[in-house]
């Protein structure tokens, strides 16, 4: 389990602190309280660069719940909040920047197939697909403008 405190308990201590400062108590009450160092998305950081350094790897929502502590729905709701999008989207996007890197600086024996499967596409066409609606270009548009 993560070591931090979860959205739902920081909102409550922020009422509670809010709370307690309209009283004239903050004051003492801080005094003993001391905030944790890390804060709430740290765990959330650690599990994107968990994210973008294996992207290539076939990882899953489970994956990323057995890496992170956190259950599926929990991190729905924390990559909607931080990246508008869910989890698989982010691992998604992240693939197909990596594509897109190694698109532009390929060499003339990089064909569109191999940099799809370096880059966790197991089909060629699904890539194709999903390269086409993130970027608004075919990677083979890409791959052909970089030999020139």
């Amino acid at each position: 389990m993560p070591s931090c405190l979860g959205l739902d308990d920081q909102f409550y201590r922020l009422l509670a602190l809010s709370l307690l400062e309209t009283a004239g108590k903050a004051e003492a009450i801080a005094q003993h309280w001391t905030p944790a160092a890390t804060s709430w998305s740290s765990p959330l950081d650690d599990l994107v660069d968990y994210i973008r350094t294996n992207s290539h790897l076939k990882l899953t929502l489970t994956d990323l719940e057995q890496n992170s502590g956190y259950s599926a729905r929990h991190l729905q709701v924390l990559f909607k909040d931080k990246f508008d999008c869910t989890p698989m989207q982010f691992v998604r996007r992240q693939r197909l920047s990596a594509a897109m890197q190694k698109l532009q600086i390929a060499d003339w024996e990089s064909s569109v197939t191999t940099i799809a499967r370096d880059c966790g596409y197991r089909y060629t066409s699904q890539f194709s697909s999903d390269f086409l609606k993130e970027f608004g270009v075919k990677p083979s548009t890409v791959l052909r403008s970089t030999r020139r």
